[in-house]
């Protein structure tokens, strides 16, 4: 006949035995707690070697398993869970919970590994929303991924993030496909490349460089400083514009040789002029540097002899102009009387200068009778052009040059007057002897030629 074994109860829950003798058994089978009697105390603490639960188990105290500990179903728990006293290992498919805490309770330098395996190709660790939308990833090339990043402060690479002041930042490449708006100057010290277009100041402010370059068009809207325009592939060094002090050159095929420059109201073409201009057709109200002749002819001094210290300059009515018979006193010494004055009617021996000048230049050879060894002068003289007056006229002498006669022979005796002077100026040239010379009846050529400015 089987018998009943019964072990000491207690139906009230919570209730705890007071003392059990060693070995012996209790349970409250109100509340399912099991008690047994240890070496001094009733204890609670059972061992097992194997367990296997095949409903749910629940527990008030601690769980202490030192050995592995498999489950098939959930492990839930109320409050904390540790594994190894907080230094094990929790291997799952899933971890769920409202909150997920991982805390290193150590003190010791642990990281929080995360590690794929061999042939790894999801995501290592990933967030999603409760619509399984992915907020943050790391794939398996180690970037952070996500789909909206706010940092509310700290720094990144000591560059502080999220201040409520500016602040300085360092970026080793920083790619910009929206607007990239500055307000403080910017300095760089590397090269600032722009696909579209780069505007600074939108479009009104200053970009200071020791080089730009491009490969296309630039455009500026104002002024552009600098002090060379090179071309920017071969030949930089050779074709270039060169900026100095209010000249412009333009080099082609040469760092140091300019081939054109432009200068305050003057244009040169090659070196000294030398160079070319080709064109359709040249207009201009003037030529810087032109040369025109304004004079150029055979005349006769018909007067025997050339009177002493006097100038001639033509005829005396005007209706022979290249018979010069008409001598006007210097007043002196041709060389030492600066100035003298002639009547009004005699206006008609000087010329009109046309435009405004730089140079006159004469060339003169003069073939007196007799007259050998005394003295030649050819002169140049300035006056004021007369306007409804018959006020005498003042010759005022600019330049002069000195030669002697040779008797039935042409001697040169030419002349090259440097200096500004203005259209509208009346200029007179003439020629004559200081001497009281027989020279007589003398055949002359003169060309007169002025250089515009």
């Amino acid at each position: 006949m089987a018998s009943t074994i019964k072990l000491k109860t207690s139906t009230d829950i919570g209730s705890v035995p007071e003392s059990l003798s060693k070995g012996e058994v209790a349970i409250n089978v109100a509340d399912g707690v099991w008690y047994y009697g240890g070496d001094s105390a009733v204890q609670q603490n059972f061992k097992f070697g194997s367990v296997t639960v095949t409903g749910d188990t629940s527990l008030d105290g601690k769980l202490v398993v030192t050995g592995n500990t498999v489950m098939n179903g959930t492990l839930s728990a109320t409050t904390s869970l540790y594994v190894g006293n907080g230094n094990g290992t929790i291997s799952a498919s899933t971890v769920g919970a409202g909150i997920v805490t991982i805390e290193n309770g150590t003190g010791s330098n642990i990281p929080l590994s995360v590690k794929g395996n061999a042939d790894q190709s999801a995501s290592f660790f990933q967030i999603s929303d409760n619509e399984d939308t992915i907020l943050v990833s790391v794939p398996t090339n180690g970037k952070l991924t996500s789909n909206s990043v706010d940092f509310g402060g700290g720094t990144i690479d000591n560059t502080p993030i999220g201040a409520s002041t500016r602040s300085s930042g360092k970026f080793t490449t920083m790619d910009v496909n929206s607007t990239l708006v500055v307000t403080g100057n910017t300095v760089l010290n590397g090269t600032l490349s722009a696909t579209t277009s780069l505007k600074v100041g939108n479009g009104d402010g200053t970009i200071s460089a020791a080089t730009i370059t491009s490969s296309g068009d630039m455009t500026s809207g104002g002024d552009v400083y600098t002090d060379v325009v090179r071309r920017q592939s071969d030949s930089s060094t050779t074709t270039k514009i060169k900026l100095d002090d209010e000249t412009i050159k333009c080099f082609g095929s040469s760092s140091s040789v300019w081939s054109t420059k432009v200068s305050s109201q003057q244009l040169e073409v090659g070196q000294g002029g030398a160079g070319v201009i080709s064109a359709a057709t040249v207009t201009g109200l003037g030529f810087v540097g032109t040369q025109h002749m304004l004079r150029t002819s055979a005349f006769y001094v018909n007067d025997n002899p050339l009177v002493q210290n006097s100038l001639y300059f033509g005829h005396n009515t005007g209706a022979s102009p290249m018979n010069w018979n008409d001598p006007q006193a210097a007043g002196g010494t041709i060389s030492s009387v600066s100035s003298f004055t002639i009547v009004e009617d005699d206006m008609n021996h000087g010329i009109i200068l046309p435009y405004d000048i730089s140079k006159i230049e004469v060339q003169c050879s003069l073939k007196p009778n007799l007259g050998t060894g005394d003295d030649f002068s050819l002169v140049i003289y300035t006056g004021i052009r007369s306007d409804d007056s018959n006020t005498a006229l003042t010759l005022t002498k600019v330049a002069i040059a000195q030669t002697t006669f040779t008797a039935s022979q042409y001697v040169t005796n030419d002349l090259t007057y440097t200096a500004d002077l203005n259209k509208d100026t009346m200029i007179y040239v003439g020629v004559g002897s200081e001497d009281a010379t027989d020279a007589k009846n003398a055949r002359g050529i003169m060309n007169i030629t002025v250089t515009q400015r």
